[in-house]
C-alpha cells in the first residue's frame, strides 16, 4: 500500500514546492515593486524638497539682494539730501553776502516795479532794517522791517493782497527747480 500511496505523496509534495514557489516568486516580484516604489517616493520626495531648498534660497537671495538695493538707496538718498542742505546753506550765505553789494540795490528796485506791476502804484513795503533808506528814495512808503536775508514783501495800501518776495520766500518757491538743477548737475 506504500508504493501505491508513494505516487500520490510525490504529486501532493510536487504540488506543494510548485505552490511555495509560485508563492516565492509572487512574494518576490511584490518585493521588488515595494522596493521600486520605496526608491521612486524617496527619489520624488528628495526631488521635491531639492526643488524647495532652491526657490528658498533663491527667494532668500533674492530678499537680500533687494534689502541692500533699498539700503543703497537710502544711502545715496540720504546723502543727496544732505548734499542739497549744505547747498542751501551755502546758497543762503552767499546771499547774505550779496545783499552787502551795490547789485542788490538794482533787485530791490527791480522787485519794487514788479510788486507796483501787480498791485498798482500805490503799495507799502516791509524790508530789511538796513534797506529802508532804499526804498524810501524810491519814494515808496514802509510797512515795518522783517527778519530775512533780503528782499521785500509788497503789499497794497489796503492790505488785501500781498507779494512775499524775501529771499528766503523765492527759495522755497523755486525749492523743487533748485533741486532739480542740483540732482542734474550731482549725476553728472
Amino acid at each position: 500500500m506504500a508504493a501505491i500511496l508513494n505516487p500520490f505523496i510525490q504529486e501532493i509534495e510536487d504540488r506543494k514546492r510548485r505552490e511555495i514557489n509560485s508563492l516565492n516568486q509572487t512574494l518576490d516580484e511584490k518585493k521588488s515593486q515595494i522596493e521600486t516604489n520605496i526608491a521612486n517616493s524617496t527619489k520624488s520626495i528628495e526631488e521635491k524638497y531639492r526643488t524647495e531648498s532652491i526657490l528658498k534660497s533663491q527667494r532668500e537671495a533674492a530678499r537680500i539682494r533687494e534689502s541692500a538695493r533699498l539700503t543703497a538707496k537710502k544711502i545715496i538718498f540720504d546723502s543727496i539730501n544732505e548734499n542739497m542742505e549744505t547747498t542751501f546753506q551755502a546758497l543762503k550765505e552767499e546771499l547774505r553776502n550779496f545783499v552787502k553789494k551795490a547789485e542788490y540795490k538794482k533787485i530791490l528796485e527791480k522787485m519794487v516795479e514788479s510788486a507796483k506791476a501787480q498791485l498798482g502804484n500805490d503799495i507799502v513795503i516791509k524790508c530789511r532794517k538796513e534797506d529802508v533808506e532804499i526804498i524810501k528814495k524810491l519814494g515808496i512808503g514802509i510797512g515795518g522791517n522783517i527778519n530775512t536775508i533780503g528782499g521785500l514783501i509788497a503789499s497794497d495800501k489796503k492790505d488785501l493782497r500781498e507779494i512775499d518776495m524775501t529771499f528766503e520766500e523765492l527759495i522755497r518757491n523755486h525749492e523743487d527747480e533748485l533741486k532739480t538743477l542740483l540732482m542734474e548737475k550731482a549725476m553728472k
